[in-house]
């Protein structure tokens, strides 16, 4: 099963907490939908970028408009989008 791969990945790389694979799961739904959310609107801002922006521009874009559709919600999750939109780059 998937999460039981999960749970031994993440106790032999984590020292501070103990996971178990129901509560992998768990975590993972609330992470997965705000995660899917960020990353359409960072590439909604990507495929229309404004005029003499960046990357750097791009993110902050992204993360106003994340809060302002999220009932002023900030998301707080970019190491495990960035981790995401790393591991899709790599995939063959």
């Amino acid at each position: 099963m998937f999460y039981r791969r999960v749970e031994v990945d993440y106790n032999q790389h984590s020292r501070v907490h103990y996971r178990n694979w129901e509560q992998m799961r768990t975590r993972w739904g609330p992470l997965n939908t705000s995660t899917l959310k960020f990353a359409a609107i960072y590439h909604a801002v990507e495929r229309v970028p404004p005029s003499g922006s960046g990357l750097d521009d791009w993110l902050k874009a992204a993360h106003l408009a994340y809060q302002s559709q999220n009932k002023g919600v900030a998301f707080n999750l970019v190491p495990a989008w960035q981790n995401v939109c790393h591991s899709i780059a790599e995939v063959p």
